[in-house]
């Protein structure tokens, strides 16, 4: 991997001039490689937090691509709207990016895992199961009833069922992002928590919220905390085997393809529209986050210079200057090194990717560098012992990383703060209510987590 890495970094100017589908196949080629590298090495398989970063960063990054190199039909509303930015100079190396990013993230998880230790588990002197379950059980149940009050305020309970362009019209720029890192945040908070009907109690209200939120066409909103909460759970045990998880991937991808077309008319609409099942149209659909890569790399081509981390310094700046007063603080919408603002501004809603933020900042190789870090990191998480404090951090930072997947950097220190604040007073009430904290730690040694062969 480290040598084709290499060899695509140095060699960026040949990848970019091969013909479009044969580049598209070589990154299905490395995606694939990054793909089975990090499950084979990550000691929990495809469930290990490495692994679920690697399978959605893959989706979001190279499922049009995939699609695409094997030659495979696409639905015509998608390809009209590729003629858009696919067919453009800028796609190539935006595809080659993301190959880098991939390539050395995988490298990162690989080298965190070379580690060679004996993981220490010791019983929780300061989380408890009562604890996690109040506070994820409180969290996920006040996300939900606020989400609902916010957007009912917004357009009434007409705006639940209609389609995803109006529901974004209409709630755009108001702080429903908060509203989900809450969600994610508690339903982290029960993965982490010891099995229980409560716990059942509140997967149950994110289920029913989710019934409403996949038709309005909120998928990641939807399958980031559930994946986060299946990490956790698998911290513990298994949750099932991976065979029977790329089963249920592809009926996942089925019912996606399905949710994005009643997303174009809304529920409202269902009784005249022609569904189809087909999780190639899935694939192909969530791999135009790809846009936002392509984007950044016109306007370096066009001229402007890279900003050399000051999208990332923004909104600790910004943060900052609420507290101590200093320079200039412009409103948000105003502050073009909030990427989120200067994409919207300058393309359109499109979200955005960790590949597309390293790229503006440092060029290709800031993006194998965050790249690098962002797998070592998770990596790391994925050697923690699975005591409850550690998993309330995992489960923080992993809903933060795969919300960036599509988005700017721009709320993550926000949201770090936020979770941490919460990990804080858990800790804080664990005093208060001890419930069935043990009365002392024992220690017990457990396998190296150290690649497999």
């Amino acid at each position: 991997m480290a040598m084709t890495a290499a060899g695509l970094l140095l060699g960026m100017d040949a990848a970019v001039a091969l013909p479009l589908r044969v580049l598209a196949n070589l990154s299905s080629a490395i995606m694939a490689m990054g793909i089975i590298m990090v499950v084979y090495a990550s000691s929990r398989g495809i469930w290990s937090a490495s692994s679920i970063y690697v399978i959605v960063f893959s989706l979001f990054h190279f499922g049009l691509t995939l699609v695409y190199g094997l030659g495979l039909p696409i639905d015509i509303a998608l390809e009209k709207h590729m003629n858009r930015w696919f067919y453009t100079p800028y796609l190539a190396q935006a595809i080659v990016l993301s190959s880098l990013g991939l390539l050395f993230y995988s490298m990162g998880v690989y080298i965190a895992l070379l580690r060679q230790q004996q993981e220490q588990q010791n019983d929780e002197k300061i989380s408890t199961g009562a604890v996690l379950l109040f506070a994820g059980l409180l969290a996920t149940i006040i996300s939900v009833f606020t989400w609902f009050y916010v957007v009912t305020s917004y357009g009434g309970t007409a705006l639940l069922f209609s389609s995803y362009a109006t529901f974004l019209g209409a709630t755009e720029g108001g702080f429903l992002p908060y509203v989900y890192f809450g969600m994610g945040l508690g339903i982290a908070l029960l993965g982490a928590a010891p099995p229980s009907r409560g716990r059942i109690a509140g997967f149950a209200v994110f289920a029913a919220w989710s019934l409403i939120a996949l038709p309005l066409g909120l998928r990641g909103e939807v399958l980031i905390p559930a994946l986060t909460a299946c990490v956790l759970v698998s911290k513990r045990r298994p949750i099932i085997s991976t065979g029977k998880a790329l089963a249920l991937g592809l009926a996942l991808l089925v019912l996606i393809n399905a949710m994005q077309q009643v997303r174009k008319i809304g529920v409202q609409g269902l009784s005249e529209a022609d569904i189809q099942y087909n999780p190639l149209g899935a694939l192909a659909e969530m791999g135009s986050s790809l846009r936002p890569v392509a984007v950044v790399v016109s306007w370096r081509d066009n001229g402007e210079d890279y900003i050399y981390g000051a999208s990332y310094w923004a909104p600790v700046e910004r943060a900052l200057q609420l507290i101590v007063p200093f320079g200039v603080r412009l409103d948000a919408s105003d502050d073009e090194r909030l990427l989120n603002v200067l994409m919207a501004r300058r393309a359109g809603p499109y979200g955005l990717s960790p590949i597309a933020e390293a790229y503006r900042n440092f060029g290709a190789i800031g993006v194998c560098f965050i790249m690098l870090l962002t797998g070592f990191l998770i990596g790391a998480m994925d050697t923690w012992p699975a005591t409850h404090v550690r998993q309330i951090m995992l489960g923080i930072i992993m809903v933060t990383l795969l919300l960036q997947v599509r988005n700017a950097f721009t709320p993550v220190p926000a949201q770090l703060v936020m979770g941490f604040l919460v990990l804080g007073a858990i800790v804080l009430l664990n005093k208060i209510w001890p419930g069935e904290a043990s009365p002392k730690a024992r220690s017990v040694s457990r396998p190296s987590l150290q690649p497999h062969g």
